[in-house]
């Protein structure tokens, strides 16, 4: 609208027409989400400085020098800016950027959770029933401090699916999530339309209508607006709606719906033996079973990987959320597919076009969907090499598999700070759907148990115990990838290896026994076992003397007791410990 086209350069370029106020407030809207994201990392970058603790000297240095100064040179511009433009259009500036709030309101402030009530004294209830004024006050409050909990996304970095064999808390896991993909879709769609709203409409909304007090008539190519409009809303929404959708949270999706599964509705005449729908009952994906529900009649539907069935019959929100999220590849196939075919709409155009600006208008759109197309392709790659892999792909993940099993204690001595990804069997017992990641820190060499240290943006967070029974596979992460700072895990340093000497090793001085004082000790636990009658065998000539479930090495110390049964171990451990502490035998 800025350009003249066809024309000679000194007058082509319509600078009068150009609004510096309007540009301003525009560009100051369209800026908020990178505002509010670095709000959000200048908290986490603090927080990880203080560790969480409370500091008066970081506060003052995130808030009154960073924060504060940010957000009041924002506000203070948007302010100065918007009140130029009120000066010049009166109201009709406030109706016009008031619409993005109220969209955002409908949008986004509407569906929230109708079961969260808000906690009122005694006194205002009973008031609240004799004074209907005051019952619609505290509806209205109650309302507007729900809606601002009910929209909130949850973080696919530190949220992890549990593994429960409770049906009813498997849908309610199942809900929760259906809100925040809903919450998540809304929020790409308003993401779309204010991009386009305020790039796009507002712009013609407030030209110029006289020029030094002599009234101007415009020709607006309206045909060209709208595609550019359609164009930004799209390519708006897909960017938007990509970002909130990583890979991690698809991966939460599928591991939800796998647990959820899936109804196939049947006829009558082929429901020969049925039972009524139980929604205390988690029914296993692998049997056919047929339910009766509402006088129709259901199936558990063939569904490649599923691990039991405890949807709703007929419950369309379910049905959708399994489809969607038990296969990412096909998901993230659409999402190529969408983006592919915006970018030949755009192509279309830009051939059929003469004008160069909206030449160059075309180009730098169709840039941006290139790129974003060429980020859905990697990820269509990744998913689809993770979940439908090859026979290569499957022997490269078996050569950095490590085979805990046959690997001596020597050598499980290097594996100390390696980083990993373990995966965990269900309590289902059928299916791995759960592994962790993070750095070894000790392996038991008898009962394979793993402990993890765990890192949050390269900081250690929390230690996690992967019993050896639970352990399916082991993969080395030590190649990586390494470029996010949100992983569980981090690079096998000598500085990692000296924090793990210094926090998790527990520091003994070791005595060294010569070969007498050796058999020594074993003939005085011997003789205790012998004593007290328990049932004990000897092996690896001597070196090894097996109680139970527990095995007792040389030098027969209290450290030197191993087993998988904590309950027998901790009783063997005090009857060596008996045997050393100077009574006699």
């Amino acid at each position: 609208m800025w350009w003249l086209p066809k024309s000679y350069w000194p007058v082509s370029l319509k600078y009068y027409m150009i609004n510096p106020y309007l540009l301003s407030c525009i560009g100051l809207m369209l800026g908020i989400r990178v505002t509010k994201c670095f709000w959000n990392n200048l908290t986490d970058m603090f927080l990880i400085i203080t560790g969480g603790k409370d500091s008066t000297f970081w506060a003052i240095l995130e808030y009154g020098v960073l924060k504060a100064p940010i957000c009041t040179m924002v506000i203070s511009s948007f302010l100065f800016s918007f009140s130029k433009v009120y000066f010049d259009y009166g109201t009709k500036a406030v109706i016009y950027f008031t619409i993005p709030l109220l969209v955002y309101i409908i949008l986004l402030w509407t569906g929230y959770y109708g079961s969260r009530e808000l906690k009122k004294p005694n006194l205002r209830e009973e008031k609240a029933f004799a004074d209907k004024f005051v019952n619609m006050f505290l509806k209205i409050h109650s309302y507007f401090v729900n809606i601002g909990q009910a929209n909130t996304l949850i973080n696919p970095e530190i949220t992890e699916h549990l593994c429960v064999g409770s049906s009813k808390k498997i849908r309610a896991e199942v809900d929760h999530l259906i809100q925040d993909f809903c919450n998540r879709l809304k929020y790409s769609i308003y993401a779309g339309f204010s991009t386009a709203y305020l790039s796009i409409y507002l712009p013609i909304a407030f030209l110029p209508k006289p020029v030094y007090g002599m009234p101007q008539y415009l020709l607006i190519n309206e045909i060209w607006i709208t595609k550019v409009f359609i164009i930004v809303v799209l390519t708006s929404f897909s960017v938007y709606f990509t970002y909130l959708l990583p890979l991690n949270y698809l991966n939460l999706l599928q591991k939800a719906a796998f647990h959820l599964g899936r109804w196939e509705e049947v006829e009558k005449n082929q429901a020969k033996e049925f039972v009524p729908f139980s929604d205390e009952i988690l029914y296993p994906a692998s049997e056919k079973v047929t339910v009766s529900f509402n006088n129709r009649f259901y199936k558990v539907a063939d569904s490649k990987n599923a691990i039991s069935t405890v949807a709703i019959p007929g419950n369309t929100a379910q049905f959708l959320f399994f489809r969607i999220a038990s296969d990412p590849v096909r998901f993230v196939t659409f999402l190529c597919l969408f983006e592919f075919t915006l970018i030949v709409f755009q192509f279309s155009l830009l051939i059929m076009t003469s004008d160069w600006q909206h030449i160059v208008t075309l180009v730098l759109l169709m840039f941006a969907n290139y790129l974003l197309l060429g980020k859905l392709f990697k990820d269509r790659v990744v998913v689809g090499r993770i979940y439908n892999p090859s026979g290569e792909d499957v022997d490269l993940w078996k050569q950095m598999s490590l085979n805990l099993d046959e690997t001596s204690p020597k050598k499980l001595l290097d594996f100390i700070g390696r980083p990993v990804e373990i995966d965990v069997a269900p309590l289902t017992g059928k299916k791995s759907d759960t592994s962790v990641t993070g750095n070894i820190v000790t392996i038991d060499p008898e009962s394979k148990s793993v402990c993890l240290v765990q890192f949050y943006h390269g900081i250690p967070s929390h230690s996690i115990y992967v019993p050896g029974t639970s352990v399916l596979e082991v993969h080395d992460l030590t190649e990586g990838p390494f470029d996010d700072v949100n992983l569980n895990y981090v690079k096998n340093t000598p500085e990692l290896m000296m924090m793990i000497n210094e926090k998790f090793r527990k520091k003994v001085e070791k005595k060294n026994y010569s070969e007498e004082e050796i058999e020594r000790r074993r003939s005085r636990l011997l003789a205790k076992l012998e004593y007290s009658c328990v049932k004990h065998e000897v092996l690896d000539d001597g070196k090894t003397v097996l109680v139970g479930a527990v095995k007792i090495r040389a030098p027969f110390e209290v450290d030197s007791c191993f087993s998988e049964n904590q309950l027998a171990l901790g009783r063997v451990r005090k009857l060596v410990e008996s045997v050393f502490d100077g009574t006699a035998v």
